[in-house]
Formats: C-alpha cells, sequence, structure tokens
C-alpha cells in the first residue's frame, strides 16, 4: 500500500482518493503518506478513509494536514475505532 500511496502523492492532479478497506489500518508509514498527501494535492476533494480500524491516536496524525488543506470538501472516517472526541 506505500508504493501506491507514494504513487499518488507524485499526482497532484487526483480529485477522489479512496483508501477504505485497504487494511492500511494504523501503519504509520501510510498515515504520513496520506498527510503528506492531503498537504501537496491541491485538487484533491473527497478522501475516503472508511473501515480502516483506524484509532484516535492514529487518525490524530491526520488532523494537521487536514486543517491546513481548505480544498478537501468531503471526508469519510466512518467505521473507525474513533470515540465522539475525535468526531
Amino acid at each position: 500500500m506505500s508504493q501506491i500511496l507514494r504513487s499518488l502523492l507524485k499526482h497532484g492532479t487526483i480529485e477522489d482518493i479512496d483508501i477504505s478497506k485497504t487494511g492500511i489500518n494504523n501503519d504509520k508509514n501510510c498515515l504520513a503518506l496520506i498527510g503528506d498527501i492531503i498537504k501537496s494535492n491541491k485538487s484533491l476533494r473527497s478522501l475516503n478513509l472508511q473501515r480502516l480500524s483506524l484509532t484516535e491516536v492514529a487518525a490524530y496524525s491526520l488532523v494537521e494536514p487536514l486543517s491546513q488543506s481548505l480544498n478537501v470538501e468531503t471526508l469519510h472516517f466512518d467505521y473507525n475505532n474513533l470515540g465522539s472526541t475525535f468526531v
């Protein structure tokens, strides 16, 4: 999955990314790459991160990139291990 994410990082014109059900779970390397994609891709409009078994601790690594990205309009975190505090 890391190779795929690195490839997506090189293509800054992708508008929709669906990484749901890919099994990355809480892989710090993959989450860092997703954060880099969010920060560098100014065309990204929709990001689907459903059913990744993300914990709150892992998902917090995406908060900073998402807060800097004004272009992401749709974000799906459904069916993860996130509590009401994160949401």
